[in-house]
């Protein structure tokens, strides 16, 4: 119980290093990379000093707590054809030749369900902000004549509990539809909706904070997007294993606190690392039989084949719910993807085979447990703010294949000694002080056999900066 605790305290200190990451443009959403803009890396130096500060205030205080797994009450389903179609009354829209596009509504709210020939019309369109921050809406009907839904048309419908979308033209639900509907418990996708669309900050059904359930219908072929789902710390399950689903955006289900059970279907072959970022229930990950592309061992994600931009032999993503103190990466990875293991703070040290070429931007990052780290001696490049914050992590010996460090590294770690070897090059002569080993001021530095200490960063970083 008292390392539960010490865990649930330092990844509240997170909470800085979060704030580091967004100072410095490098967020584990945000999608950008190491092709930043010199003149965003300049920016960024001031304000990742105020971060840092932020970061080791949290870590000393202990911070706010991890946010916690929901418990909701059960919830027991609507049925749908027992809710009769609402008066046309109900509604505002405007009519054309053959379809309607509802503008507003006017109703009473409770149980909704728009008629299915609204106003005369074969074809319904629901335009943007139609219902937003409706409050008196508890159940929603949305009919198969339904063929466009507009973004942000029920964002903070703060009393729905429950959307039924039986749409038969309607073939992606739009970035923020049901944003921040806080109340809604279930959705049922039973139409022909093969995109669930998003963006940063704009998932179709971000900050649902009650959803527990989301029924996929078996057609169901396409691609869940960025931050989709983000926030939704009431979900347990999430279940595609009976869809045609093909790929996982980045984010698409990041600070889902409560999920434990992932089930992936056959036909996914494109998986973003960061899918499924900061979710510290995740225990099972279930890939379909079928699935070339993706397989799971030892709590860890590995492509077999290729999926999106990772190549075979990639450590894709740690399941925190899965991983214990100790974890080893499999013999013949070569590969270890971005914000692999980011946040999981039941790590505490880490073996990475000679197979390993590259370990990956923020890879490690947060890892606020992580004490060890045995490097392989394949070892080529690691990127940026790779074991950034890693505030347990006392020492670094680099390995003598190492070619090139990634911007902030190593930054913000407890490190007190560091071995670099002799071939190793700072990313576009970076410094040591100001981004590869920023704010590890305890730290001493060995390189061709002399010692630096930190306030001697110059004279090292005269070797090497490119």
């Amino acid at each position: 119980m008292k390392k539960r605790k010490e865990i649930r305290k330092k990844t509240a200190a997170a909470l800085g290093l979060a704030v580091m990451l967004a100072a410095a443009g490098m967020s584990g959403c945000s999608g950008k990379n190491e092709s930043s803009s010199e003149q965003a890396k300049t920016e960024s130096r001031e304000e990742a000093g105020d971060s840092a500060a932020a970061y080791e205030e949290a870590d000393s205080a202990g911070g706010a707590e991890q946010t916690e797994t929901v418990s909701l009450p059960e919830y027991v389903p609507v049925d749908p054809d027992s809710v009769p179609e609402s008066a046309e009354e109900d509604f505002i829209f405007e009519s054309y030749d053959t379809y309607v596009t509802i503008t507003g509504y006017q109703g009473a709210g409770g149980q909704v369900r728009i008629p299915k020939n609204l106003g005369g019309a074969e074809a319904i369109a629901i335009s943007k902000d139609a219902f937003i921050d409706n409050e008196t809406i508890t159940y929603l009907y949305i009919p198969e004549t339904v063929s466009k839904i507009d973004a942000n048309s029920f964002r903070r419908c703060k009393a729905l509990e429950e959307v039924y979308i039986g749409a038969d033209f309607l073939t992606s639900i739009d970035n923020s539809t049901f944003h921040s509907c806080e109340s809604l418990r279930r959705v049922e996708i039973a139409g022909q909706v093969n995109v669930i669309e998003g963006g940063l900050d704009a998932g179709a059904f971000q900050e649902c904070t009650s959803l527990t359930e989301v029924v996929f219908p078996d057609a169901f072929q396409g691609r869940i997007a960025t931050d989709a789902f983000r926030g939704c710390t009431a979900l347990e399950t999430l279940d595609l294993s009976n869809t045609q689903a093909s790929s996982i955006g980045q984010c698409a289900f990041a600070d889902c606190s409560s999920l434990k059970t992932v089930k992936i279907p056959a036909s996914l072959g494109g998986l973003e690392s960061n899918a499924f970022l900061n979710c510290p229930s995740l225990t099972e990950f279930e890939i379909a039989e079928g699935n070339g592309v993706l397989e799971e061992d030892g709590g860890i994600v590995y492509t077999i084949d290729g999926s999106g931009s990772y190549s075979s032999n990639t450590a894709m993503l740690g399941l925190a719910g899965a991983l214990e103190a100790d974890v080893e990466i499999r013999e013949g990875t070569e590969w270890i993807a971005s914000n692999a293991f980011e946040y999981i703070q039941t790590i505490e040290t880490v073996k990475i085979p000679d197979s390993v070429k590259e370990i990956d931007r923020l890879a490690f990052a947060g890892c606020l447990e992580l004490k060890s780290v045995s490097f392989g001696n394949g070892l080529e490049t690691i990127g940026q703010s790779a074991f950034n914050g890693c505030s347990s992590l006392e020492e670094a010996a680099l390995p003598d294949s190492l070619q090139e460090l990634g911007s902030s590294a190593f930054a913000f770690c407890g490190l007190k000694r560091v071995s670099l070897p002799d071939n190793v090059k700072y990313y576009k002569g970076e410094t040591t002080e100001d981004y590869m080993f920023c704010g590890n001021t305890n730290a001493v530095f060995t390189y061709q056999g002399k010692e630096y200490t930190y306030e001697q960063a110059a004279e090292l970083d005269a070797f090497l900066a490119q």
